[in-house]
């Protein structure tokens, strides 16, 4: 989506004027009002920085590659923020909005930069606009950051539409509930398929694969080589292409590329050469059960 970009933030809703005024995040107005997400940051006495670390730690499920990106961004978002008071910071039009509630306006919370020069910041905050926010809605300022810089300047969105989206969606109990299925469709919707989907500790390639009817992997396209889950759930050999699964999770079949020592169901440990990118087929234990003789070494 979109071009280049040299600048990109979070906005707010300010209402009401004088010692009533409150300030709330964008995200979270539109995802209660137009998504009907709740969100869930945790209970209150967590700190500011553990509410960030507890939303992206419910990405990791799927996507611990997206997880481990925002974490550490996360813990240098305030050594590289700059919180001033006394500014208006200049609009970015990139909300794609559609609509605020009655006596309210739209203001830049927080912009920043794709590459800071030396010595400057990333992050600029509005502090007149950020003391006027709770807790939960500085926690979604730091989240959103985190999640456009990526969306904008790493996967070229021209809008942050699909970015409060995403974050709308992480930021309730309701991703703790997804399957691997769901997770996909999601992350196609939101425009974030950048990363493999990373289900059985397998890494899969978003764009093809069937599911099980109870949303689990059926079938995928590996990422790269790797090991998969076989008996007693330990992952063996190094494997390509593509793989299958029975519902519990072990491998059904999947193309060898690497010689390996498997368990085949009469009992014996059984050395498969990888030269001929053999076809292995295994139980429901991870024992392997069919295979071609001729790959035997």
């Amino acid at each position: 989506m979109g071009g280049e970009s040299s600048s990109a933030g979070g906005g707010g809703g300010v209402c009401n004027s004088g010692p009533g005024k409150t300030v709330e995040l964008f995200d979270y107005y539109e995802a209660r009002t137009v998504t009907g997400l709740k969100q869930d940051l945790g209970p209150d006495h967590l700190s500011i920085e553990e509410k960030v670390q507890l939303i992206i730690s419910r990405i990791g499920r799927f996507n611990p590659h997206r997880q481990k990106r925002y974490a550490n961004w996360a813990t240098t978002f305030f050594e590289e923020a700059a919180i001033i008071s006394g500014i208006v910071l200049e609009p970015i039009d990139d909300s794609d909005r559609i609509f605020l509630p009655k006596g309210c306006d739209y203001q830049q919370v927080a912009a920043q930069q794709r590459a800071p020069l030396p010595g400057q910041k990333r992050y600029f905050i509005n502090g007149d606009l950020w003391n006027l926010m709770n807790d939960n809605n500085k926690v979604g300022i730091v989240v959103h950051e985190l999640i456009h810089r990526e969306a904008a300047f790493e996967m070229r969105h021209s809008s942050s539409r699909l970015s409060r989206y995403f974050h709308s969606v992480i930021a309730s109990k309701e991703v703790e509930l997804y399957t691997p299925k769901m997770w996909r469709e999601f992350v196609f919707v939101a425009d974030f398929v950048r990363d493999p989907l990373v289900v059985y500790g397998v890494r899969f390639n978003n764009s093809e694969g069937e599911f099980h009817p109870n949303g689990w992997i059926a079938w995928g396209m590996l990422s790269d080589p790797q090991a998969l889950p076989l008996y007693n759930g330990e992952r063996s050999g190094t494997f390509d292409y593509y793989a299958s699964f029975y519902e519990n999770g072990t491998t059904r079949k999947g193309r060898l590329r690497e010689t390996s020592v498997f368990q085949t169901v009469d009992g014996r440990s059984l050395r498969i050469c990888g030269v001929s990118y053999p076809i292995l087929e295994f139980n429901k234990e991870g024992l392997l059960e069919k295979w071609p003789k001729e790959s035997e070494c």
